[in-house]
C-alpha cells in the first residue's frame, strides 16, 4: 500500500509513488542505497550541482547499486565518492527500511541507512554536488528536497534511533 503520493512542485506531471511494501505490478529496474548521515542531532544533505538532474535540490548521499554489489557496499562506495567519508573506526551503518518507488517509467528499491557519527566528519564534495549542509530534521524539511524527499525524510524520522520518533511540519 502506498503511504504517500506526491508531485514535483516545479513540474506537476512528474509523479512519484512511494510504497512501504512491494506493490502489485512493481518491476524493479534499479536499486539505490542512501546514507542518512547524522551527527550532533543534524543530518547531512547535499545540494546537486548545476547541469545535473538534481541541481539546486538537497538529498542525502545516495546512488545506484552496481551489478554484484550489496546495498551496504553501494552505501560505502557512494558515501566515499560523494563526500570523501570512509566508514572506519567502528562507524556502523544501520539499514532502517527499504522503500519501493515508482517514478515515471522506472521502479526501484530505496535502501535507507542511518550512519551515525559522534562528531561531524570532514566533507570533500564530488563535482556532482554544489554544497552541503548539516541541518536539523525540522530545518531539512524546509529546504528544496529532491522529488519524494520530504516523504522519505518523514519515514526516516519515524524509524531513526538517532531521533525520537516524530513527524515534521
Amino acid at each position: 500500500m502506498s503511504f504517500k503520493t506526491g508531485s514535483n512542485a516545479m513540474n506537476p506531471e512528474r509523479k512519484i509513488r512511494i510504497f512501504d511494501t512491494r506493490p502489485e505490478g512493481f518491476e524493479e529496474t534499479a536499486a539505490v542505497a542512501a546514507a542518512h548521515v547524522v551527527s550532533d542531532g543534524k543530518l547531512l544533505l547535499l545540494e546537486g550541482a548545476e547541469g545535473k538532474g538534481k541541481a539546486g535540490f538537497f538529498a542525502p548521499p545516495a546512488g545506484k547499486m552496481e551489478v554484484g554489489e550489496t546495498p551496504l557496499e553501494t552505501l560505502e562506495r557512494e558515501l566515499f565518492e560523494e563526500t570523501g567519508i570512509r566508514l572506519v573506526n567502528g562507524v556502523c551503518p544501520r539499514l532502517l527500511f527499504t522503500l519501493y518507488i515508482s517514478k515515471r517509467d522506472i521502479d526501484y528499491l530505496y535502501h535507507c541507512f542511518e550512519v551515525p557519527f559522534l562528531k561531524p566528519p570532514s566533507i570533500t564534495l564530488s563535482p556532482e554536488h554544489r554544497s552541503y549542509r548539516w541541518e536539523t530534521p525540522e530545518a531539512s524539511a524546509h529546504l528544496p528536497l529532491i522529488e519524494g524527499g520530504k516523504v522519505i525524510l518523514e519515514r526516516y524520522l519515524r524509524c531513526s534511533p538517532a531521533f525520537s520518533p516524530r513527524e515534521i511540519g
